[in-house]
């Protein structure tokens, strides 16, 4: 993506971003709202509550994340729960993690995260 071109603002739905969310109803409330929800065995979706908690009546989910200055980001998910780009991306974590988006070849994992970690807002 070039500089200056607009990060897509789709929403991308929970049960990609994490396929153990398991939404239970918190409060129902009136269309256009959608319902309070939250996976309570998870911490993970604690911010989505609040996210959700609008008036845009759309689907459970986020928007893309930027991947600016992340050399400097000390802990990634919502939950501060991974400490690193490698373990963020590595399998071990398990299909039904939040993000669950890995490189298998240890090789590959380390590129992506020293490519990642160079992403700045410089020419």
């Amino acid at each position: 993506m070039d500089q200056g071109t607009p990060v897509p603002t789709f929403i991308v739905p929970m049960a990609t971003i994490f396929p153990g969310d398991a939404p239970e109803t918190l409060a129902p409330r009136q269309p256009p709202l959608t319902p309070v929800l939250n996976t309570a065995a998870s911490f993970f979706d604690d911010k989505m509550a609040i996210v959700n908690a609008s008036i845009r009546g759309d689907i459970r989910g986020a928007t893309l994340p930027l991947l600016l200055d992340l050399a400097r980001k000390p802990v990634f998910l919502h939950d501060n729960s991974v400490p690193t780009l490698d373990n963020l991306l590595d399998p071990a974590r398990g299909a039904t993690a939040p993000h669950p988006f890995y490189l298998t070849d240890p090789a590959q994992r380390g590129q992506m995260v020293a490519f990642l970690q160079g992403l700045d807002t410089d020419n």
